[in-house]
């Protein structure tokens, strides 16, 4: 177990103030001691859009809409499982009682809403008008596609599907659409009604995206409804659909189809886990997460190493090549891994985000941390915590962590309280691990 939690930790120069004690306690004590359902959105049909509000002791209360945007709503989403953020100027009506948080300001890649800076409990000058609100994308599919990552662009709106039109339709377009399905990237963005026509509403027209927004309605266009085309110049986007059941483990498909154990080696793995930001492939092998459809897009993958999607590697895919649904590959990619250690259980701790190895700083690194990671890389329990570079000093990003793990969570970003990015540390703090497993 941690340390009682209602105890502050004493600070160091190192230390960020929202761990140290003093002026910002109600912050640490807010940050742990609230569950993640202590936080809710009210004044919708939905759990997903709403007034934000937050629960603390027996009693719920608003956030002020002070420095109040996008990048707070994305975590409110997170934290709810509502997928992305779109707007944080959505009006929900003023709530009651007490206002709980003020000049909330998030990165946008915090666990909950009180992992962000904001004011001491409770300390505002704010009204409920200015209660804040948030709330996800609307709800886009794709339709008449030969697979399920590809189809004319569907958005639904006002309750019914409608379509978008073609004028200025690109591939930036399609980018967004892609990444807001969880379809891996844009390859095409088809034009006049490739996958047929729509029927209904022509919801969007103009569509101008960048390719940097998270959703389809955060891109630049008419206004919603509103529109001077007809169904010949439906949109159509075709995505390249690589996934796994979860993120960085599963049965992999591509194009939603299964992939043949023929031929798959390392080369390939480690090109599935590149593509997906999900670092080092750890194990693979046919029928490990159980079997997929029948139908099968690559029977024997031929991969060089270098390419940037596993559609890229040769296939030859002759109906000759029998591949049972006990064939079909599974892998486990580890975006962690152990640098400079006597063996493949020890090592300065490395994790992969945003395409990048960086390491994690020591500061509240211990035992039930390293036990986390231990377990969660196949190598046991952890003997020791070492930091101060035990293992050497490391290049790159410091993924400043704070973890505060109790030692049984499945992998460290269960553990509260994950900060990326943060640049308190050097290198010289880098943190270590010894497991009392010598194998992966």
């Amino acid at each position: 177990m941690k340390f009682n939690t209602n105890i502050p930790k004493p600070c160091s120069e190192d230390i960020a103030q929202e761990h140290c004690s003093g002026e910002l306690t109600l912050s640490y004590f807010l940050r742990f001691n609230l569950k993640p359902t202590d936080l809710r959105l009210v004044g919708e049909t939905n759990n997903c859009s709403g007034r934000v509000e937050v629960k603390y002791g027996d009693t719920w209360g608003t956030v002020c809409d002070d420095d109040w945007d996008l990048k707070d709503v994305q975590v409110v989403c997170r934290q709810l499982l509502c997928g992305e953020a779109v707007s944080a100027k959505l009006e929900f009506g003023g709530g009651s009682g007490v206002i709980w948080l003020n000049k909330v300001k998030c990165r946008g890649t915090e666990t909950h809403l009180w992992d962000c800076q904001h004011e001491p409990l409770g300390k505002n000058d704010c009204e409920h008008k200015e209660d804040a609100g948030g709330a996800p994308p609307p709800d886009v599919r794709l339709m008449d596609g030969g697979r399920a990552c590809e189809g004319r662009v569907e958005v639904f709106y006002n309750e019914e599907w409608g379509t978008v039109c073609d004028d200025y339709w690109d591939l930036n377009d399609a980018v967004v659409v892609c990444r807001q399905l969880g379809c891996g990237d844009a390859l095409l963005a088809p034009t006049f009604a490739h996958f047929g026509e729509g029927a209904g509403k022509i919801v969007l027209d103009d569509v101008s995206c960048t390719g940097e927004e998270s959703a389809l309605n955060m891109c630049a266009s008419r206004q919603w409804g509103s529109s001077n085309c007809n169904h010949k110049e439906d949109a159509s986007v075709v995505c390249s659909g690589r996934t796994l059941i979860s993120p960085c483990s599963g049965r992999l498909e591509v194009f939603h189809q299964s992939v043949c154990e023929a031929n798959f080696d390392q080369m390939a793995a480690e090109v599935v886990c590149r593509e997906l930001k999900c670092g080092a492939p750890k194990q693979f092998g046919g029928g490990m997460f159980g079997r997929g459809s029948d139908s099968v897009l690559l029977r024997k993958v031929q991969c060089v190493g270098d390419e940037t999607q596993i559609i890229n590697c040769i296939s030859p895919n002759s109906t000759a090549d029998s591949c049972t649904r006990r064939n079909h590959v599974g892998i486990v990619c580890v975006p962690y891994r152990l640098v400079n250690g006597s063996n493949s259980c020890s090592g300065r701790v490395e994790f992969y985000y945003n395409g990048q190895w960086g390491t994690v700083c020591d500061h509240y690194w211990d035992l039930q941390d390293a036990n986390v990671f231990c377990n969660q890389i196949g190598c046991g329990y952890a003997i020791k915590a070492p930091g101060q570079a035990r293992f050497g000093e490391g290049h790159g990003e410091i993924w400043r962590d704070n973890l505060q793990c109790e030692g049984n969570e499945a992998d460290l970003t269960k553990c509260p309280v994950l900060d990326y990015g943060r640049e308190e540390c050097t290198h010289r703090n880098d943190a270590g691990i010894i497991c009392s497993g010598e194998c992966f």
